[in-house]
């Protein structure tokens, strides 16, 4: 059986504290992969994809995005990633 990409990005450790966590990172990081995939490419072009989008890519991925991170939050959300981390989710998808 075929586990998705939100599945998959779940597995990626999460650097922030708890108190940080105001976005589930899953979902912020599917969010900014849909929106590089449509041509963004700065934080803040991240910020307005997901602006824009976000009620549709809610309703298509039946997640609960309340409001989109500012471009200087997910810029802090994307650069504490391990990349180790992200790379062997996205190899576990391919």
């Amino acid at each position: 059986m075929a586990v998705s990409l939100l599945e998959i990005l779940r597995s990626v450790p999460d650097h922030r504290r708890r108190e940080g966590q105001r976005f589930e990172l899953a979902t912020v990081l599917l969010y900014a992969i849909l929106a590089m995939v449509a041509g963004a490419n700065s934080y803040r072009q991240l910020h307005e994809f997901i602006r824009i989008h976000r009620q549709r890519l809610n309703k298509a991925f039946k997640l609960n995005l309340r409001y989109a991170p500012s471009y200087s939050g997910l810029r802090l959300i994307l650069q504490g990633i391990d990349p180790t981390a992200l790379e062997e989710a996205f190899r576990r998808h391919a």
